[in-house]
């Protein structure tokens, strides 16, 4: 073969071209499934039908997609709601599909679920639900969609079947006391199952490769990209000083949807920059106080209230200002000698030195209280009663020691003693290590009930 034939390439200047393809993404309405879907349909995907469980969300993408400005006049993105964890939903979104189409050429098995929890006291009802979306669903997503994707498939333009598994699919997970074991052993299971129905759909001219993200932003991440020490700490980690963009996802997958992949059968694309060769995640602190040096500080830093938590920034902002607020009105009211306030070394003495300390033990506390809360909200949507419950009581502990020096009889010994027994036994710290405790477990394990809740509000 001369050189004139080596270098003559078959249409390569639209190898990554998608024109005309019909493609379907679960979870396409947030995250990596949302990123992938923008990059199939501006690469020239007529249709993509974006799927989740939650219907406002699904539309909330589909305006996004549609409002893109350089996709094809005529291509469009379509919502089509459903939960992908049950079966009989599978079957009503396949029909949904049918209905404006008769075939389909890429389908993206990206819906998925993660938990995280100790060994001891992993849940088996998260467990299950973990496996049963990673791997059951993934699989008869596939069988229901593959008469679809079989229509317009050929031996030298085949359909695809990308399926996401994650690095923790491939290396060492998350140990400790967020230890994410469903979730990895669905991750390697998705990987085996790409692999399966690469042979079996292989013979169909239906290629099925696997994804193996590593750390991108996401909200299913945030929460342990927060526990490895943040996206700095992981940018710093990786060999290439970053983690994962919504372009790198994007791309991917259009290069396995394109005829650049169509020689590509059973492989596991890992997109992390690398970083899984320089050794497993970080295992978090688990033991006793342990508990709240992890959530207060990560190699010696302490960590900052998560984007987006307005209302924890407020809420320190506030703790700050009627402190300062506080020593103004006292230094006011002192010299103008309109209010007499007792001076320091002479009637205060040696519980001054306790005052001071305790106060700040409490603030540290009421601080560590209020991140837990926050990461609840991160892995949850939303914090327990129980948990608010103990940062409000951490809060008032924090406001007495605030006005510890305002409070009239200060000076009595009866007080003293109790301000003695309250802090330096630690009493707040208890109360902290328990909204960690409960911050870190699914509320359903450990609900309290709800007469005796409301009725610690009231008091």
């Amino acid at each position: 073969m001369s050189a004139a034939d080596q270098v003559r390439l078959s249409n390569f200047e639209s190898i990554f071209s998608l024109d005309g393809k019909v493609a379907v993404v679960t979870g396409g309405s947030r995250g990596l499934g949302l990123h992938a879907a923008s990059g199939l349909l501006q690469a020239g995907c007529s249709k993509v039908y974006i799927t989740s469980r939650k219907a406002e969300a699904c539309e909330e993408a589909v305006a996004a997609l549609n409002a893109l400005p350089n996709k094809r006049s005529w291509a469009r993105a379509i919502s089509v709601p459903a939960d992908n964890s049950r079966i009989s939903e599978l079957d009503r979104l396949v029909a949904e599909v049918k209905k404006t189409t008769d075939h389909v050429d890429i389908l993206f098995a990206n819906a998925g679920a993660t938990w995280g929890e100790k060994f001891d006291t992993h849940p088996e009802a998260m467990f299950s639900k973990v496996m049963d979306l990673n791997v059951k669903s993934v699989f008869y997503l596939i069988q229901k969609f593959t008469p679809l994707l079989s229509v317009q498939a050929t031996r030298d333009d085949p359909s695809r079947v990308l399926i996401t598994s994650s690095i923790a699919g491939v290396v060492l997970g998350t140990l400790g006391k967020n230890a994410t074991f469903s979730y990895s052993a669905s991750k390697a299971a998705a990987i085996h199952l790409a692999k399966n129905l690469a042979v079996e759909l292989g013979p169909r001219h239906i290629l099925t490769n696997a994804i193996a993200p590593g750390f991108y932003p996401s909200k299913m991440a945030d929460a342990l990209i927060s526990l490895q020490g943040g996206i700095k700490v992981l940018e710093e980690k990786s060999p290439n000083k970053r983690v994962g963009r919504p372009e790198d996802i994007a791309g991917l997958v259009v290069f396995l949807s394109s005829r650049a992949a169509s020689h590509l059968n059973g492989a596991v694309l890992i997109t992390d920059g690398g970083a899984h060769l320089k050794g497993r995640l970080r295992v978090p602190l688990s033991l006793g106080l342990a508990d709240l040096l992890d959530i207060l500080r990560f190699r010696g830093r302490l960590l900052r209230p998560p984007a987006g938590f307005h209302w924890l920034r407020q809420a320190h902002r506030s703790a700050f200002a009627s402190f300062y607020v506080m020593i103004v009105v006292m230094a006011a009211l002192y010299i103008t000698e309109y209010f007499p306030i007792y001076t320091l070394p002479d009637e205060f003495g040696p519980i001054m030195p306790v005052a001071i300390v305790s106060g700040v033990l409490t603030s540290v506390y009421a601080y560590g209280s209020a991140c837990a809360a926050a990461k609840q909200y991160e892995q949850f949507g939303y914090v327990s009663g129980e948990v608010l419950f103990l940062v409000l009581a951490h809060y008032a502990c924090a406001k007495g020691e605030q006005l510890t020096l305002t409070t009239w009889d200060i000076h009595q010994e009866k007080f003293r003693f109790m301000l003695i027994f309250w802090n330096m036994a630690n009493v707040p710290m208890t109360y902290c290590h328990g909204a960690v405790f409960l911050a870190s477990r699914h509320p359903a394990t450990y609900a309290w009930d709800k007469t005796a809740l409301a009725l610690l509000y009231v008091a």
